[in-house]
């Protein structure tokens, strides 16, 4: 991560890195998601409530991209399938995987996602790792286009909802 990071920001990298470290990388993954959902609820559109699913795969699609030697490319669909199922289920299935709409992930720890349609055309062995190194670089191409003054205007002011710890002192 850069040095551009907004303290909330950080506060979720030092998280992910902190249980990845320790080898907690469910709870790494997790983080990650819930981190997905939160820039894209920064700039969801003027007045909608929530962040949707729709929300999410767009910030996946515009921003999340694997190494081009990968053998599977990011598509939001199968990471809010993933995100549903490892948040909502503690598994790597969930309503949308259930209706065929997307892959499935089993995870590991090594270096490289591993994708053979031919063994199985739903199943995608992602490297957990890898998946946080490529939501970091991500991150990255979204603190960018937040040198834009209207897509930054917009984030800023949502960024006091966001979860923070605040100092306390009796």
């Amino acid at each position: 991560m850069n040095d551009r990071v907004p303290t909330f920001l950080k506060n979720i990298g030092d998280s992910i890195d902190f249980t990845l470290k320790n080898e907690h990388i469910t709870a790494s993954l997790i983080l990650t998601f819930s981190a997905i959902d939160c820039m894209a609820s920064l700039i969801k559109p003027e007045g909608q409530k929530k962040v949707t699913g729709d929300d999410f795969q767009g910030w996946v699609e515009k921003y999340m991209e694997a190494d081009q030697d990968q053998s599977y490319q990011y598509q939001g669909i199968d990471l809010w399938g993933a995100r549903c199922g490892l948040v909502h289920r503690y598994s790597p299935h969930s309503d949308i995987s259930e209706r065929g709409e997307c892959k499935i992930f089993q995870y590991h720890d090594g270096g490289n996602h591993k994708y053979d349609s031919s063994i199985s055309e739903n199943v995608i062995m992602i490297s957990a790792p890898r998946l946080i190194r490529d939501f970091y670089e991500a991150m990255d191409m979204f603190l960018k286009d937040l040198e834009d003054e209207k897509l930054r205007d917009m984030a800023n002011h949502r960024v006091p909802t966001l979860f923070q710890i605040m100092p306390y002192k009796e």
